[in-house]
């Protein structure tokens, strides 16, 4: 999956030349599809519709279960995430993460089952 990753000056993949505009995206790398996505390297006027792809392509996989970690924060990419999940074709339903996935900074997204996918697999 092809995505843009905010720009951190302390990270050697992500920094460049121009210090004037920290909201700039790099040029998009390739996320893999795994069943954990952590929000918080993105920017988040992207995020609804990272989620949307993430999610496509996590049924693709045949990933059951996904874990989305959104951090504790001020709830706001919880909010989305749950926006996103509610409107998901794929999403059978989502809930708060255990304390031990990580607890309310994190989302486990239930997904449709895919007869012909790529992989199989899911957090446990």
């Amino acid at each position: 999956m092809l995505w843009k990753r905010k720009k951190h000056p302390n990270d050697p993949e992500t920094r460049d030349d121009n210090p004037s505009d920290d909201s700039i995206c790099i040029d998009p790398v390739i996320i893999p599809i795994e069943d954990c996505l952590d929000l918080h390297a993105f920017d988040p006027r992207e995020i609804r519709d990272l989620l949307i792809e993430y999610l496509d392509q996590a049924t693709l996989h045949q990933y059951g279960i996904v874990r989305i970690i959104h951090g504790k924060g001020r709830g706001v990419l919880r909010r989305i995430t749950e926006s996103v999940c509610r409107q998901h074709p794929e999403v059978l339903r989502w809930e708060p993460a255990g304390e031990d996935n990580g607890g309310w900074g994190a989302t486990i997204v239930y997904l449709q089952p895919v007869r012909n996918g790529i992989n199989g697999g899911g957090i446990t």
